[in-house]
């Protein structure tokens, strides 16, 4: 038993890479088995596959328009249309290279996640915590899932702060800083939002090389310019094409959002959602006071570790657990502060959902592993309190979320989600709708779904004016494709009425119980 023991602890490095193989192939096998009929997708994934599909074509990064014409890409950065335009170009299928590009980013997640933990923090039980909590994340696996860059966007934005660490500690600076750069600059071409990643890129140098404010910045420089620079050449063509910031403009005035109300109610929303029985037992103990306290926890042992590191050289081994921490907080509060004023000053507010607010829980499940390993000095005979205090935690929280994530992967197997799932895999009403005139000009209530599954992106019609027989097109003439669905969401009851006397002002040429197609003539 001794000789096994002896074995394991020589060979643990090695033990632990395999096993974090193992985990990246089991989240890889997740994500494709919660894609069976491919990815979801809605409006923004079917403007990225869309673009991609007109780059393959060689029609450039474009999107159509509803007036049939193309307009550069300026909403979503290009990326992740510009990836998936490769293999789409050789021949393959748009869902299922989202579906294994998004897949194979995962893995690559779960991977790096692990190693980085064991190797800022030489700690068994974190890198196994870390891991864990990663691999049976339901948010993660469902926005890895979708159609949509974030997978990417966890891939080089991650990636470019291990290099940075890697940079910082190594005497071979050079070469590590530029490629975290790139990455992190790259970051911002998935996600604006990688601006996160762009700032920590340029701070945290400046925060821990040796030497003065000057010889910081020279080090600095070479990651710094190209993630600054990657950034600012794709702004500057967005600006001159339409004057805008990544398609949008900055609020002023009495149009600011300072009433954060919603957001603060959505956000808590969602990280509720991460914490298991949080929300249990509020007649007890309200979920605010639990929240608090474990806030209260974080920071104590946050505080505990620090002072065992202030005990020790500033050449410790210690020294890339505490830059690795700051690292991951320091981005942490970096995403939740463009949020925040994206939220309050962009004129299109992002959304405060699972999906844009995923990053944080990735930082979040880092940073929390980095902190309850970083007191490794208080143990009783090799027993790691906070260590194992942590795994517990994620031992509960894999073991309290598994029937939600059972439940998640079971739907999206069977039904899918969004535009790709089964409901509307063998709809009549989209498939005559993509039949139609390519050289009419066409409107929906939901132009969205057309648009996924015609590449056509119809005008958006107003039912209640449509309803009047103001239909507000620029034609005399015009295909009309009316989902009773959409209408009965958001009005109701109202909803068929308003479908009934869309019917007076145009000639029905299709008709099931989705909806109906009709022909208008102004």
């Amino acid at each position: 038993m001794q000789k096994i023991v002896s074995f394991i602890q020589k060979q643990l490095p090695i033990l632990i890479l395999i096993g974090l193989v193992f985990a990246a192939i089991l989240g890889i096998a997740l994500i494709i088995h919660a894609t069976n009929y491919g990815p979801w997708v809605f409006s923004d994934a079917s403007t990225y596959i869309w673009t991609a599909i007109n780059l393959a074509d060689g029609k450039g990064l474009v999107i159509q328009n509803p007036s049939g014409g193309y307009d550069p890409l300026t909403w979503h950065p290009p990326l992740f249309s510009l990836l998936l335009s490769i293999p789409i170009a050789l021949g393959a299928d748009a869902l299922q290279s989202v579906r294994w590009l998004n897949a194979l980013s995962f893995g690559i997640t779960i991977f790096l996640s692990g190693f980085v933990t064991w190797r800022y923090t030489r700690s068994f039980l974190a890198t196994l915590s870390v891991t864990g909590l990663t691999v049976f994340a339901i948010d993660l696996i469902y926005v890895f899932s979708g159609a949509m860059s974030e997978g990417i966007f966890f891939v080089l934005g991650f990636g470019a702060l291990i290099l940075l660490v890697e940079g910082i500690q190594s005497n071979r600076k050079i070469g590590l800083m530029i490629m975290a750069g790139i990455l992190a600059g790259l970051s911002y071409l998935a996600r604006y939002t990688g601006l996160a990643f762009v700032g920590v890129t340029i701070l945290i140098p400046m925060l821990f090389l040796p030497g003065s404010f000057w010889k910081r910045l020279r080090t600095m420089l070479p990651a710094g310019v190209p993630a600054a620079i990657i950034p600012a050449a794709w702004s500057v063509f967005v600006y001159l094409n339409n004057r805008t910031i990544g398609g949008r403009s900055i609020l002023a005035g009495k149009d600011i959002r300072l009433n954060l109300t919603d957001y603060i109610q959505n956000f808590w929303g969602v990280v509720t959602g991460w914490i298991p029985f949080i929300m249990r037992g509020n007649h007890i103990l309200p979920a605010e006071w639990k929240f608090g306290l474990g806030m209260l926890l974080v920071l104590l042992v946050l505080f505990i570790g620090l002072q065992s590191y202030r005990k020790k050289s500033s050449h410790s081994p210690q020294r890339v657990h505490i830059i690795w921490l700051s690292t991951i907080g320091l981005f942490f509060a970096a995403y939740l502060g463009f949020h925040v004023l994206s939220y309050i000053f962009s004129s299109a507010a992002p959304e405060v959902d699972r999906r844009l607010l995923s990053p944080l829980l990735l930082s979040a499940i880092l940073l929390l592993v980095a902190i309850f390993s970083l007191p490794r000095h208080i143990s009783i005979k090799g027993f790691r309190l906070f260590e194992w205090l942590f795994l517990v935690y994620a031992i509960i929280s894999i073991l309290y979320f598994h029937g939600s994530l059972r439940l998640f992967l079971y739907d999206q197997h069977h039904y899918g989600m969004g535009y790709t799932s089964k409901r509307w895999e063998d709809s009549d009403l989209v498939w005559e709708a993509i039949q139609l005139d390519a050289n009419s000009l066409m409107a929906s209530n939901n132009e969205e779904i057309l648009f996924f599954h015609s590449g056509r992106f119809p005008y958006a019609l107003n039912l209640p004016k449509a309803a009047q027989g103001e239909m507000g097109l620029p034609a005399e003439e015009a295909y009309l494709v009316l989902f009773r669905q959409d209408a009965v969401y958001f009005f109701g009851d109202q909803g068929d009425e308003y479908l009934s006397q869309v019917r007076q002002f145009c000639d029905v040429i299709f008709e099931d119980n989705e909806g109906y197609i009709c022909w208008w003539e102004k």
